[in-house]
């Protein structure tokens, strides 16, 4: 499970909460006064594709953003994500992302350069995000608790 906040200078927060098993996951993400949800897997080298839904579009995306691990519990990684989205018959975009992130322990700081190829949409976001873990008692075969 995850939650967070990102933000373009100037702008407004978006919140993400996610959950994850696996190499699938769902997510709800709200952003200017929206809700939209989606769901994503993951694969080898760091790739990934999702899907989400809006009120008035759909967003597919995949991505590739193979990572280096350094120390005991530190990850960075990088790479193009490729999103197409589409707002009816005749309103379709393609963009290309830039994506970065260091990750040390539950935290990760998050950059992007988004539609790259277009200096008239091209935006830079930034965030970070906080994981989690609910971890639960269970009882044990020796009348003790054991954590699962």
């Amino acid at each position: 499970m995850a939650a967070g906040a990102a933000a373009a200078p100037g702008e407004k927060p978006s919140l993400l909460l996610e959950a994850s098993a696996g190499t699938y996951g769902l997510e709800i993400l709200y952003h200017d006064s929206e809700l939209s949800a989606g769901a994503h897997a993951s694969g080898p080298l760091g790739s990934a594709a999702s899907i989400g839904f809006r009120a008035d579009s759909t967003r597919l995306a995949g991505a590739l953003l193979p990572e280096l691990g350094f120390g005991a519990s530190g990850r960075l990684s990088g790479g193009p994500r490729v999103v197409y989205v589409s707002r009816g018959e005749s309103d379709d975009t393609l963009r290309l992302d830039l994506l970065g992130m260091l990750a040390i322990k539950r935290f990760s700081f998050v950059i992007s350069a988004e539609d790259i190829t277009d200096s008239s949409t091209r935006r830079y976001s930034y965030g970070i995000v906080w994981s989690f873990e609910d971890t639960r008692e269970a009882p044990s075969g020796e009348g003790g608790r054991d954590r699962q």
